[in-house]
């Protein structure tokens, strides 16, 4: 979740919604294709005459995070393993060039609530592996699968509660993103403050930058329009270990997860691509 100018509280772009407003559905009022103007790569695609399909639960067709960033895409719902196979395998044949892209959830789902390398996400793991090799077994002749993740993931092993540390509060307007990288927005004149106080309440194992440092370093590209940069917190709160800044109060569900990510260590942005050519 973010800053968007004219929004208050923050914006969260899973559910379109103002954060820890339910019912705040914004599609209509924050249109998904002018917050995201840009022409997708599925859009691109089906300029070209390539059959473009989206197979994934149903649940996400024509969500606002859909609509902005997998537009382009005929979506298909999907409701089961067999069944995503099975609609894969169509999409793969609408056309003499088709692109599809589909999403499979249940191993991120196992990691945040159970832990990342657990009995339970080894064995959910295996589950990934078959899905794979059974997508693998339906490419029709010249097809490639390309498998892999929009990231990693940590054990959360010390939490730190942002709605119970007071220190924390000075000269804070907002607080946003997740448990391994927040975003501040400082009030006006107190950005140094905050830096102060927050490097030293978390200490080593965090970074506290400045929205121009982290632009610098390229976290968010190689360029940085600037309606996207206002986005960004006036301070980017990263985590280098195994903690996080949590908030038990403002985000109950989030803070009782186990598994997190969001910050730049190796097992959180390290992720496989694995290609099968048929």
């Amino acid at each position: 979740m973010f800053h968007v100018p004219g929004y208050d509280p923050l914006f969260t772009p899973l559910s379109w919604r103002l954060h820890g407003v339910p019912k705040s559905d914004l599609r209509k009022e924050l249109i998904p294709t002018e917050f995201q103007p840009r022409t997708t790569v599925f859009q691109r695609a089906a300029a070209d005459g390539i059959a473009v399909a989206q197979v994934s639960p149903r649940d996400q067709a024509g969500s606002g995070l859909t609509e902005a960033v997998l537009r382009g895409c005929e979506f298909r719902p999907q409701f089961s393993f067999g069944d995503l196979v099975a609609t894969v395998s169509d999409a793969l044949r609408a056309g003499p060039r088709s692109l599809v892209y589909t999403y499979h959830g249940d191993l991120d789902l196992t990691g945040h609530v159970r832990g990342p390398a657990t009995r339970s996400w080894e064995l959910e793991l295996a589950n990934a592996d078959r899905l794979a090799a059974a997508l693998a077994e339906e490419l029709p002749a010249g097809a490639a699968l390309l498998v892999t993740a929009d990231h990693g993931m940590v054990h959360l092993e010390d939490r730190i509660d942002f709605d119970t540390t007071p220190v924390l509060h000075e000269g804070v307007r907002a607080l946003g993103g997740e448990a391994r990288a927040r975003h501040i927005y400082t009030e006006p004149g107190a950005e140094s403050d905050v830096t102060a106080a927050w490097q030293a309440t978390l200490g080593a194992d965090f970074e506290v930058l400045t929205r121009a440092e982290t632009v610098e370093r390229g976290w968010f590209g190689p360029t940085v329009d600037p309606a996207i940069a206002q986005r960004i917190g006036d301070l980017v709160v990263v985590a280098r270990g195994r903690r996080g800044v949590i908030r038990t109060a403002a985000e109950p569900l989030q803070s009782r997860l186990v598994g997190h990510h969001g910050s730049l260590t190796p097992a959180e942005i390290d992720v496989p691509l694995c290609v099968f050519r048929a």
